[in-house]
């Protein structure tokens, strides 16, 4: 069953994030005093929301962890790519639309800078999941936990210190009929491809740690009967 229903979120995923290219494109109009490249805005939002989303998730598998459960471990590698590639996209295209919409790509104001952060963090994370040796998953957990902690930072930054380039979250909420169902279509489109690309690289961890149980297991017994063997 879970092959197919990646295979169905997969082809959701397409088809939304198609459907979502073509209200963008055609359908919603360009902002009044920022242009046609406000129209970034309707990826770039769904793709830091999955990173916050991400990020949390990786917490809680690495907290999972350290009580004990190696699935948690499983679900914050998986987690913590997650925040790290779908980090790259809101890092890409947000100096990208501040460039053409304010002719700065970058200030050190609140959002950008708590985003940065979190952004850099779970960057860590991966680089020490694939080179830390043995402790990895033991001090990624703790690279995890921080990143979960400067999630709220980054979703209220811009209320609480109202002071930089970045819109305030409440555009989200101002937004007419179209817009909505652009902004909408393209979090669903995002959405289902967060869903199976977590999934397969959950279900890839969980694989790799059985194959290491199985020859950890027949290293063992190997072991034992060479030892039996001996004179």
């Amino acid at each position: 069953m879970l092959p197919r229903l990646l295979q169905i979120f997969a082809a959701l995923a397409i088809l939304l994030l198609g459907w979502a290219i073509v209200q963008v494109v055609w359908q919603v109009p360009g902002e009044l005093s920022q242009g046609v490249i406000f129209k970034i805005f309707f990826f770039h939002v769904p793709a830091a929301w999955l990173m916050l989303l991400s990020g949390l998730v990786c917490a809680g598998g690495a907290i999972a962890y350290l009580m004990g459960s190696r699935k948690g471990d499983a679900i914050a590698a998986a987690a913590g790519e997650m925040a790290f590639v779908f980090g790259i996209i809101v890092m890409t295209t947000g100096p990208i639309w501040a460039y053409r919409a304010w002719n700065k790509a970058w200030v050190w104001d609140a959002r950008l800078t708590t985003s940065l952060i979190c952004w850099l963090t779970f960057a860590v994370y991966v680089f020490v999941r694939r080179f830390g040796g043995a402790n990895a998953p033991r001090i990624s957990a703790t690279l995890a936990i921080f990143g979960a902690v400067n999630v709220p930072l980054v979703f209220f930054s811009v209320n609480l210190w109202n002071r930089g380039m970045h819109p305030p979250s409440s555009v989200v909420q101002t937004l007419d009929g179209v817009m909505k169902q652009a902004l909408l279509t393209s979090l669903g489109a995002f959405t289902f491809l967060w869903a199976v690309l977590f999934t397969w690289r959950y279900l890839q961890e969980r694989t790799a740690r059985a194959v290491d149980d199985n020859w950890a297991l027949v290293q063992a017994v190997q072991d034992a009967d060479h030892h039996r063997a001996e004179p």
